[in-house]
């Protein structure tokens, strides 16, 4: 994700907060941020808001600060398929559910788990590595 997709955002909505959104908050400087993380954390310029992703009521009530972008970077619960299922589904179905209901259309980037390569000594993951889900 080039900051140029982001550059332009004046309210920004982070749904995970772990590394790569914290990053991305360090670039995003100057922005109206507002993250979702199971715990809270201090972090300069981000508004926390303690909650479920999974939660449409939820969302919804954040989409009324009409972010202009939503980033999606949540872990799962469990690295069992009803792990991901519970946290990557039931987020994006909850997130169209709140989008719907708002009648807003703010654009969604989602980054989701490389953890179904099976790869963890350290080599490069990309679209071309295999697929070994557990």
């Amino acid at each position: 994700m080039s900051k140029n997709t982001l550059e332009n955002s004046r309210k920004l909505l982070l749904l995970g907060f772990g590394d790569i959104n914290q990053r991305l908050a360090k670039l995003m400087r100057g922005t109206s941020i507002t993250a979702v993380r199971r715990s809270n954390i201090e972090f300069p310029g981000v508004r926390f808001q303690p909650g479920d992703a999974t939660d449409k009521n939820f969302l919804l009530s954040l989409l009324e600060d009409k972010p202009e972008q939503i980033v999606i970077t949540l872990s799962p619960s469990d690295r069992t398929e009803k792990g991901y299922m519970d946290t990557y589904l039931s987020a994006a179905k909850a997130l169209v559910w709140s989008a719907e209901q708002s009648g807003q259309t703010p654009e969604v980037i989602f980054i989701s788990s490389s953890s179904v390569y099976d790869h963890n000594a350290g080599e490069i993951v990309d679209e071309e590595s295999e697929c070994s889900p557990t």
